[in-house]
């Protein structure tokens, strides 16, 4: 948040739109300032932002239609693809670092943005436990309402079917579901709890808070393929080389081989 307003921005009115996020980027850049930390020695940190892009750009309907054939990546993943290509403009000159890096690059100011989910705050205050930040959903177009906010959950709970201990596994679990319990961890990883009434483990968190009580709320875009599909590399060659529609045809490539050997 320190860079933003040095910057001449103010964090706590975050762009609301991809045009605002872009012309905040270029100011941000104009200010000396990286604004984006990348981390593409690691490909699935690729993912993130896609997955955040893809949450509000392609609705959950379109999947059925890659699935019956009447859509491609190309249609689906193509403009998503676009607008990746276009944020990973605004990172650092040498992006190709590790996750590891990337953390202490951020929590020691050397770029106003992180593009990575909540789980990586605890990481970034290990190294520097008196950063300024705050947590924003990533918009894909210029339209306010559109936006949606992609989440998926941390951790499940489940006992087996087959245990010898079922009440004591069950008060186990109920331990752990206790609401004193749910916002100890809450507060600890940086997320929110389970709850209707959801409780945001973090002051940082609160701005996002809203998506969750409207319901605009997305998977992640790698849960409706197979995870055997190398999503993560093709990402990761798709910002080398900035090539869009190798990037969609890998996709399609491989999920037609998959579909092709799959008995339905």
């Amino acid at each position: 948040m320190d860079l933003w307003r040095q910057a001449g921005l103010d964090p706590d009115n975050l762009p609301e739109t991809w045009s605002e996020f872009i012309a905040a980027m270029k100011q941000i850049q104009q200010a000396g300032i990286t604004p984006i930390e990348g981390s593409l020695a690691e490909p699935w940190t690729t993912q993130a932002p896609f997955a955040s892009l893809a949450g509000t750009l392609v609705p959950i309907s379109e999947y059925s239609k890659l699935s019956g054939g009447t859509a491609t990546f190309a249609d689906l993943w193509g403009p998503v693809a676009e607008k990746e290509v276009e944020f990973y403009q605004y990172t650092q000159d040498n992006p190709g670092v590790t996750y590891q890096q990337a953390t202490q690059d951020f929590a020691n100011g050397k770029a106003a943005i992180l593009p990575l989910g909540t789980y990586v705050v605890p990481q970034v205050r290990m190294v520097n436990p008196d950063i300024n930040v705050k947590f924003a959903q990533l918009p894909a177009t210029d339209d306010p309402d559109e936006q949606v906010l992609t989440a998926g959950d941390d951790t499940v709970l489940t006992i087996s079917a087959t245990t010898k201990h079922p009440k004591e596994s069950r008060m186990f679990v109920e331990f752990l579901m206790d609401e004193d319990r749910l916002k100890e961890y809450a507060e600890s990883q940086f997320c929110f709890t389970p709850f209707k009434d959801t409780y945001a483990g973090d002051e940082a968190l609160q701005n996002i808070l809203h998506f969750y009580k409207e319901g605009r709320i997305a998977d992640f875009a790698d849960h409706y393929i197979p995870s055997s599909m190398t999503m993560a590399g093709s990402l990761q060659s798709l910002l080398t080389t900035g090539n869009v529609e190798a990037f969609t045809n890998s996709m399609q490539t491989q999920w037609d081989q998959i579909q092709a050997r799959t008995v339905q």
